[in-house]
């Protein structure tokens, strides 16, 4: 955490997982939940977390302090997960920065915040991740002076497209390119966890 500021974690995990037919939070992969990778990969990363979720998750026993919120805003995707987040931050905290990641992408940058806060200037308010020409939303930076402009987005705009905010507001990317492996590849069928299963075996 050295150079950054008081960052707040917050992992998404309140999908609906249609594609897998079950909670992803609670696939296992190398005899642990998704959800405890990403609690053990972001916690180093940061100075407090929170989980955003609509359904109560066992975890680890060192995570079991972790707040677990539910949606402010239902049914309008990772966007009221990220709200959620940021009315916490400015409620509970003195944090002006809220760093979100996905659960179903178990192998993220376990130096994502450092180097996307490395990234910002001084007028971003969102550094989001990109691999390649492909940006990742919700591994990004949040500043807590967006919870009012995306409570606005949410109730005005009907696509509620996590991109379409982010394009509004002033951000940056930040180039993932640099590693063995896409470190943004995600789970979302059971063909998915066999393959990243896979990957992960083949590296060790």
């Amino acid at each position: 955490m050295s150079n950054l500021p008081p960052i707040t974690g917050l992992i998404l995990a309140g999908g609906q997982s249609r594609r897998m037919g079950r909670n992803k939070a609670l696939l296992t992969l190398d005899g642990d939940t998704l959800i405890n990778h990403a609690i053990r990969r972001l916690y180093p990363q940061t100075d407090h977390l929170l989980i955003s979720t609509n359904a109560e998750l066992p975890t680890c026993p060192e995570a079991s302090d972790i707040p677990q919120l539910a949606d402010s805003q239902i049914d309008v995707g990772p966007l009221g997960g990220i709200l959620t987040g940021l009315d916490w931050v400015k409620k509970h905290s003195t944090n002006e920065w809220l760093i979100t990641v996905a659960v179903d992408t178990p192998f993220f940058p376990e130096d994502l915040a450092s180097r996307l806060w490395q990234a910002r200037t001084s007028e971003d308010r969102i550094i989001a991740a990109r691999s390649g020409t492909k940006a990742h939303p919700t591994f990004a930076l949040w500043h807590t002076s967006l919870t009012g402009v995306l409570v606005d987005f949410i109730t005005q705009d009907n696509k509620r497209r996590l991109m379409g905010f982010i394009e509004q507001q002033p951000h940056c990317y930040v180039n993932f390119d640099d590693s063995i492996r896409n470190p943004f590849n995600n789970i979302n069928t059971p063909e998915d966890l066999a393959r990243l299963t896979r990957a992960k075996n083949s590296l060790e």
